[in-house]
Parts: C-alpha cells; structure tokens; sequence
C-alpha cells in the first residue's frame, strides 16, 4: 500500500515559540476539548489528533494515545432488529444516537477504541410504537452489544486537501464481557461488526500554525510544571511515537446481514490475522529516535 505522500513532511524543526504552552493539556481526558476550542475548534466538528504523556522530566515520551472529538453522526441511526440478531423478530426495530467522539478511548495504542458497553448509549428498541425494556429482550430474541470506533487514513488523503482521518462507527452484537472473553482475537480492529456510522476528518490543530513539518501537531502533557522543567522531548522523538500511532491502522470488517456475522465471527475466532488488511493509504514508518546516552565517570 502507498505511503502518505512526504510532500506533507516538510519541515524538520520543532515545537516553537509559545506553540508548545498552546498545545498543553492537563490530561488525555476532558482537558483535551478545551484545550482544542482554546486552539479555535468549533466544538462540533469531528477532529483527531494525538496525545502524548511525557516523562517527569519532560524530556521523553512515556506513552501516545489517539484521540478523536466531535459530533461522528448528525442523526440517528435506526434498522431492523434481525438484520443484526439472527433471532430477532422482524417487527423489532433498533434505534441509536451515536456517542461523540470523546466517548471513545484509544486506551491501546492504536487506533482502535476499547468497547462501549450498550448501556452506555442511548438506545431504543421498539415494536411499533411500543418500547423493548431490557427485560424484554430475550423473548424478543435481542441481546446487549457493545460498539467501537476503528479509524485509519482516509483513502483520499494524498489529495490536494492533505491527510484525512477516516473513522467508522462498529456494533458488535456481543457483550463487553463476552468479547473479553474472546481476547486477544476480539481486540483486532478485523473483529466484525455492523457499520453504525462513518466518515472523515481532519487532524487538528493543524500544522500550518506552526513550523512543525508533521501531519500531526500533538497535544502535550507534561509530566511536570514548565516551571520545574522547561524541557521538551527532540523532534524525532515527537515523531516516531506519532508514526507509531498511526502504523497501527488496520481496516475494519463490516457485515451485512445477522448470518453473515456469525460466519466472519468463527474465522475471526480461529485466525484472525488472516482478516486484518491494511488501508489504501498508510502512514511512513519514522526512525526510532536514539536511546539517551549515559555520562561516563
């Protein structure tokens, strides 16, 4: 598969000027959304971007994580029950309001969020105009789900308009703790799934604000005060753990049909590996930056 285009890697600087106290975040958690609209972030639109942790001293990365905000889907999204659950009655039909894109936590690594268990969403299930209550889900032949967001470079993204992050919206019609279960085969971002919801955005801030030469421009968070430690990680450092990041993206495995689900789920119990496909469209590998070097005495 090509890489991203290096016409998007100009630069070789660093993180300047007062560019690194806009980027500051208090954690990889709420912090992030205000330091965005800080950054002018509408709040609305879908954006993506990376978080670092840094060490103590704040000379190093310690761990990088992705991080997705914004409204994923404008409506809701509504289908036939047995188009999901092979058991279900055709008369049932099933309702969700896709979560934003904070609710879903890269907490891997990757670019595959952890499940989101279904009754953190909300959902509705109906026969007519009548509600399913979860006591009513079994005799209805439904069950809990959870979903997940899986994301990769947008096919289009060595186009005029630059790198374009494509994210898609997976149920899986399996339980948080049935698909525990199922680890470490459940974790690919190949596990299949029902398409909910998809689309593209872009990385945010954007690296025109600066001279940093990266597709990315990552949010930072200090592992402690400017004021105790005035330092940042080297550049290349910065770099290959946001290429680290994004050399994870694996496609995603949408099914149409119940039946068809239960097919693609016993490949992927048996073999997964042999379902996972890179995107059209992957991100360069970056070199590992040099281990610090201890003082001889």
């Amino acid at each position: 598969m090509p890489p991203l285009d290096r016409r998007w890697f100009s630069g070789t600087g660093g993180l300047l000027g007062d560019l690194p106290a806009k980027l500051e975040i208090a954690s990889l958690g709420n912090p992030v959304t205000h330091t965005l609209s800080n950054l002018g972030w509408d709040g609305t639109t879908p954006v993506a971007s990376i978080g670092l942790e840094l060490s103590p001293d704040n000379r190093h990365v310690q761990r990088a994580q992705f991080l997705l905000r914004g409204q994923l889907a404008a409506e809701p999204v509504s289908r036939s029950a047995a188009s999901i659950w092979s058991g279900a009655d055709k008369d049932v039909t099933f309702r969700a309001e896709i979560p934003d894109g904070s609710r879903f936590q890269f907490s891997a690594g990757g670019l595959t969020s952890d499940y989101l268990a279904c009754e953190e969403m909300k959902i509705r299930f109906s026969r007519g105009d009548t509600a399913l209550l979860p006591a009513d889900w079994p005799a209805a032949g439904i069950a809990e789900f959870a979903i997940r967001c899986v994301c990769y470079l947008d096919k289009n993204s060595n186009k005029r308009q630059g790198p374009l992050l494509k994210y898609l919206v997976m149920l899986v019609p399996l339980s948080v703790e049935e698909l525990r279960h199922l680890e470490p085969n459940s974790a690919s971002s190949a596990w299949p799934g029902f398409k909910l919801a998809e689309g593209s955005c872009r990385f945010f801030p954007t690296t025109d604000q600066s001279t940093w030469g990266d597709p990315i421009c990552p949010l930072l968070c200090r592992g402690s005060h400017v004021s105790e430690a005035p330092y940042l990680p080297p550049p290349e450092e910065i770099r290959f753990h946001i290429s680290a990041v994004m050399q994870t993206a694996k496609l995603a495995v949408p099914c149409k049909t119940a039946n068809g689900w239960r097919k693609q789920r016993d490949k992927a119990v048996e073999d997964i590996a042999s379902m996972e496909k890179e995107p059209l469209i992957t991100w360069p590998a970056t070199a590992r930056h040099a281990a610090p070097q201890g003082t001889a005495t």
